[in-house]
């Protein structure tokens, strides 16, 4: 549909676009939506159009209802629309130039920041714990469904999962009355929930639902930023601290934190006495600064352990691991453990194998894709 200018100022100004959404018209609306910005009313009955075109429209956030039984609509605004265009049309939304998601990722921002309460604690939004977020959706009575995490798919350049939100609200307007949701089980949030926590990230509760939220795409936190509110808003009941004692830079404290509390620099090198743990992604690594150049988002996650003890407690860690698999290959989705120097290194004489890092009480592991804290578990019971 070819508007002319007079036109698409009608439609800019009665749809609420700004000057970052200037120029999309045509990606945005079809031919029916935009003749219904141009003369249809601002608040209509359901019976005023095809129940396809109501039914679509919809879908895509152009209209909204007014009521629960949906008998009568209003054209919605770009506020409302930007989000759900967003999440129900990715490839589209992703197919526009960088610099014009980022105005409209800039200007959606500060919209949805000026709309916050300026009370000190501007929504309930609480912060919480793996555990607790677990907690949270197990005393849930209302349906779970999951959602694509609009922040993330708006700002669309930090690498995180995306379908991580997991919502209860099914009123009107919402995600899922639009049939942008997917009905879960407790279990299968609570799945949600432990995979986002393995990709480190935070988790954040509310009354619609649980957000697992990164620090750079999304809006809470950048609003946490911008209003200099951090451990006041959203609330936290915890303050994370580093025993550097326990310490053995693994690096996981510096993926879950997004305030950049903890860095590497400086971390422990995992080698106390002559035990330790040695890979690219420690600082003790010869290769850690390579590691940090051709792998930005870590370098994998095949380790060296030396095990307490000796050659006796290392074979012992091999008998009682049971979900690790011994296999001698490394990168498998599942998690694989071996005894170097009666494998991989066998044969070697004991100065080359020590020149490779391999001492009798050396594991190898190289960790898959089960759940973290799983793994976590069956070392720790392996190890005592």
């Amino acid at each position: 549909m070819k508007l002319s200018g007079y036109e698409e100022q009608i439609i800019y100004q009665r749809f609420g676009i700004p000057k970052a959404g200037e120029g999309l018209l045509e990606v945005l609306f079809n031919a029916g939506e935009l003749s219904l910005l141009l003369h249809g009313n601002d608040e209509f009955a359901a019976e005023a159009y095809p129940k396809e075109f109501i039914a679509n429209a919809y879908h895509r956030g152009v209209i909204s209802k007014c009521d629960e039984r949906g008998r009568r609509y209003r054209i919605s605004d770009f506020y409302s629309m930007l989000d759900v265009f967003a999440v129900s049309r990715k490839d589209e939304y992703d197919a526009l130039p960088k610099e014009k998601r980022k105005a409209l990722d800039d200007w959606y921002f500060d919209a949805y920041y000026n709309r916050l309460e300026p009370a000190e604690e501007a929504t309930k939004d609480v912060v919480l714990t793996l555990d607790e977020t677990l907690e949270f959706i197990e005393g849930q009575k209302r349906q779970a469904y999951l959602n694509f995490c609009d922040c993330r798919m708006l700002k669309g350049d930090c690498g995180m999962p995306t379908d991580t939100c997991v919502t209860y609200k099914d009123g009107i307007n919402s995600f899922v009355d639009r049939g942008l949701s997917k009905k879960i089980s407790k279990e299968e949030a609570k799945e949600v929930v432990r995979r986002a926590d393995a990709a480190g990230l935070m988790h954040t509760a509310g009354m619609g639902g649980i957000c697992n939220c990164c620090g750079d795409c999304c809006y809470l936190f950048r609003a946490q930023k911008r209003r200099e509110s951090v451990g006041v808003w959203p609330a936290a009941k915890h303050i994370v601290s580093l025993d550097q004692a326990k310490c053995i830079g693994c690096g996981k404290c510096t993926r879950h934190c997004h305030f950049g509390v903890f860095s590497m620099e400086g971390a422990a090198s995992g080698s106390a006495g002559e035990n330790g743990i040695s890979g690219p992604g420690l600082p003790s690594s010869p290769y850690y600064e390579l590691g940090k150049k051709y792998f930005p988002k870590g370098p994998g996650a095949i380790l060296g352990v030396r095990i307490k003890g000796g050659l006796e407690a290392a074979l012992a860690v091999l008998e009682k691991v049971q979900i690790f698999d011994y296999m001698v290959n490394v990168g498998d989705a599942k998690s694989l453990i071996v005894h170097p120097a009666s494998s991989t290194h066998y044969g070697h004489p004991a100065d080359e194998q020590e020149a490779a890092g391999v001492y009798p009480d050396t594991l190898r592991l190289s960790v898959g894709i089960e759940d973290a804290e799983d793994l976590i578990a069956d070392l720790a019971q392996a190890l005592k």
